[in-house]
This record gives C-alpha cells, sequence and structure tokens, in this order.
C-alpha cells in the first residue's frame, strides 16, 4: 500500500468512536507463513474502519518465530507480542 494511503488509513483508524478489534493469534513454529499471514490480515484491517491490535501468543517456537514477531513488530506498532518459554 503507498505511504499516503496508509497514512489516510492511519487517520481514519485514529477515531475515538471505531470499535477495537484485538485479534489473538496463536503461534508455534510459524516463521515460514508469519509475513504473509500478517501482510494478508493487515491488508484486511486496513480497509474497514476500525482500531486493531494483533497479540501474538508465541507458544514456545524453535525456528525463529519470535525473531520475525520482532521484527515485524519494529514496522507496524499494531502488533504485540507474548512470549511463553515452552510449548504448553
Amino acid at each position: 500500500m503507498a505511504e499516503s494511503g496508509r497514512q489516510q488509513l492511519d487517520q481514519v483508524a485514529a477515531r475515538p468512536w471505531d470499535p477495537l478489534v484485538s485479534f489473538v493469534v496463536p503461534v508455534h513454529n510459524e516463521v515460514g507463513s508469519l509475513t504473509e499471514f500478517v501482510a494478508a490480515v493487515l491488508e484486511a484491517v486496513d480497509t474497514v474502519r476500525c482500531q486493531a491490535e494483533f497479540v501474538f501468543v508465541n507458544d514456545g517456537s524453535t525456528d525463529g518465530t519470535l525473531g520475525a514477531l520482532l521484527e515485524m513488530q519494529r514496522d507496524e506498532k499494531r502488533i504485540r507480542i507474548v512470549n511463553l518459554s515452552r510449548n504448553f
């Protein structure tokens, strides 16, 4: 999405009366699919008028999932991460 389009959507999403949607996403060894998943969900969310956050629960991944999430979080402030020490 072009930066100007992203800025316009950010302004729309900042309206305090729009609903807040929290997506809670459990992940375990998903490094190979995270980028595509996050891009698709963000694109869908950016087309509707709502404030959204994404809470990824890393369930003890051993494949670099946490690192990928942390990198995505640097660019996308709506991403939150809960890191569990092992798979439950």
